[in-house]
């Protein structure tokens, strides 16, 4: 039977983001493996609920099964969510209430399962038909408890890619899945013989043949898997506009889980990111620092330069003093990034400016200007005033004047740390071709988190891949220089725009009573 796409209307101030049903018109709700007579759950319950499903049953563990199940078919890849409202009754611990995919009804069926515990979230499975069954080992992380009567509801997913079965949590916001958790190694299960079609939906067992538990749920939803998409734009003269949703496999536009437009905030400087105990040694460990994961220490500085070795460092203890470091710092890797500020001729001010950038870093150095590889990136060292090694390495560029986005690199090994950022440019005469000097803070910039605004957010969809909607009426900021950058996200993935630049203007209806005000008031002085 080919799949269905259906929108399940749902009351105000639930999720927007359900999108495709399965393809039976109904969910049907059975007990297998026999557990005790008694096991219910509404017989017309239909997504996206709510569901309460009471289930007796030993376990759903190794050959055996015991359980209630609502379900229904599935055919490929899915994103399934729901929101765990309580699991009460009963008392043993391994009591459990959540997401399953199963090859079919049978006892012993290859399954997932993403089960809310009186313990915490554990992921399971079982890989062969009556086959033993398996667990990740630990409880996902920071992973809430199965609510009781009364608790905290949160939202609970699984994800299919192929055989690749992910299982995810999230808190609940208002009705709506907060940010998604960032999946271990351990909650990630590959079944090699678990086929393409499947039954999909909630599994309930009490872990105790004789007594009975409750799970209840509500906002169960399955879809096709989508990515998070978004832009912005000047809309009109006072509005920030743009699009916010999700695309679909099957390329239809749906709404995304969450967006947010962000109001960002300059500060003269660069970002310092500091690794330690990672010791970058190529190009490419250095470019991906951004997506690598690894574990860092951020700072604000004003510009790139320091020494532990005092030869010329501006720092008494070697190091920036807006970070703890002193001594000697081996064994770690920088990443400085943020924006530089190309100044115009002033002979000529719309013409293209030949600057030189130099490194003088012990030992690598990498650099990027507006995310293109430039002429510094080596491994050969220098101190911080050019002597010894290589004596540093120089990168020419031809740039627009302006702002531009740039990464700088450096990495120590052990035995002595320097890292510089120099250009050719005269302060006085603003041209380049001068001797090399730091680039200073006044000519450096980068966003400061803790100065960050929400200007406005939501979870339905705005535009699409074609028609742009409104975020914001910016009327109300006239003459404000406003850096703005939107966030989409759905199914646990985020996107997000590139910083977009936007001034403030009046609505023409208050630039109509400004300039009747004004010229009211030239007439009132002409008298």
């Amino acid at each position: 039977m080919a799949r269905r796409t259906m929108v399940w209307a749902v009351a105000a101030g639930s999720l927007a983001f359900l999108a495709a049903a399965p393809a039976r018109a109904v969910y049907i709700s059975e007990d297998i493996g026999g557990p005790a007579a008694g096991s219910t759950s509404p017989a017309n319950a239909q997504p996206p609920g709510p569901v309460g499903i009471t289930a007796s049953g030993s376990d759903i563990w190794d050959p055996y099964d015991q359980f209630r199940y609502w379900h229904d078919t599935w055919n490929g890849d899915f994103f399934a969510a729901v929101r765990i409202v309580s699991l009460v009754g009963g008392t043993d611990a391994w009591r459990k209430f959540g997401i399953m995919a199963r090859d079919g009804t049978a006892q012993g069926a290859v399954q997932s399962f993403s089960a809310a515990t009186p313990q915490g979230l554990a992921v399971q499975w079982r890989d062969t038909t009556n086959g033993g069954s398996g667990w990740a080992g630990s409880f996902v992380p920071s992973a809430p408890t199965a609510p009781g009567s009364g608790g905290t509801p949160y939202w609970i997913a699984q994800r299919r890619v192929g055989n690749t079965f992910t299982t995810l949590w999230a808190p609940d916001v208002g009705g709506h899945p907060g940010t998604w958790s960032t999946p271990r190694a351990a909650d990630i299960h590959t079944h090699a013989t678990m086929p393409a079609g499947v039954q999909i939906g909630l599994a309930a067992t009490a872990h105790n043949g004789g007594q009975f538990t409750t799970g209840t749920a509500d906002h169960f939803s399955v879809s096709l898997l989508g990515t998070p998409q978004g832009r912005l734009l000047a809309y009109d003269g006072s509005n920030i506009g743009g699009a916010a949703f999700a695309r679909l496999t099957d390329n239809s536009v749906v709404a995304p889980d969450h967006w947010k437009l962000e109001r960002l905030y300059y500060v003269p400087g660069v970002t310092s990111q500091w690794y330690l105990g990672y010791n970058a040694g190529s190009t490419a460990q250095f470019q991906a620092l951004a997506t690598s994961g690894l574990a860092h220490q951020d700072y604000i500085i004003p510009r790139i330069d320091w020494s532990n070795q005092g030869a010329g460092s501006p720092y008494p203890n070697g190091y920036p003093t807006q970070t703890p470091f002193t001594g000697d710092m081996g064994n770690y890797t920088t990443r400085c990034f943020g924006q530089v500020l190309v100044p115009a001729d002033p002979s000529n001010p719309a013409a293209p400016r030949t600057v030189t950038f130099r490194e003088q870093n012990d030992d690598w150095a990498v650099m990027t200007v507006d995310g293109a590889l430039t002429a510094i990136n080596d491994g050969t060292w220098t101190n911080f005033v050019g002597q010894g090694g290589d004596g540093g390495n120089n990168a020419t560029l031809t740039l627009t004047p302006g702002w531009h986005n740039f990464e700088f690199f450096q990495s120590e090994g052990g035995g002595g740390d320097n890292s510089r950022l120099m250009w050719n440019f005269d302060v006085n005469t603003r041209l380049f071709g001068s001797s090399f000097v730091t680039v200073d803070s006044q000519y450096l910039r980068t966003i400061d988190p803790a100065l960050t605004q929400i200007l406005t957010q939501g979870y339905g969809q705005v535009g699409d891949g074609t028609h742009n909607g409104t975020f914001l009426n910016i009327g109300s900021m006239p003459g404000e220089d406003i850096f703005a950058q939107l966030t989409v996200d759905f199914q646990g993935g985020s996107f997000t725009t590139p910083i977009a630049e936007f001034l403030g203007v009046p609505e023409p209806a208050t630039c109509l009573l400004l300039a009747c005000g004004l010229a009211a008031l030239a007439r009132r002085r002409r008298r």
